[in-house]
């Protein structure tokens, strides 16, 4: 299991070049743009892509993730789409 507390800096996936961003400003570095490569289409919403099966298995597999960056366990009810999580 990671050592959560021995990472500084965490990056939202579904949100990366706002994170990428933050990040450097942070860490007093110079503006920079995240290329972007082997992107994916639109895949819909979470609502689509899980059932309530699906959805408690991931829940319980990633309790601890779900705890400590505050996820909402039932946000896939809510139809949001997949890259605005967060």
């Amino acid at each position: 299991m990671l050592d959560v507390s021995r990472v500084s800096h965490w990056l939202d996936f579904h949100r990366l070049g706002d994170s990428w961003q933050t990040l450097i400003e942070q860490m007093g570095l110079p503006p920079a743009v995240l290329p972007a490569s082997n992107g994916s289409p639109d895949h819909g919403t979470l609502h689509q892509a899980f059932n309530e099966t699906l959805a408690q298995r991931v829940a319980e597999r990633f309790s601890q993730d779900f705890d400590y960056f505050g996820y909402d366990r039932n946000s896939w009810q809510a139809g949001y789409p997949l890259e605005s999580q967060r």
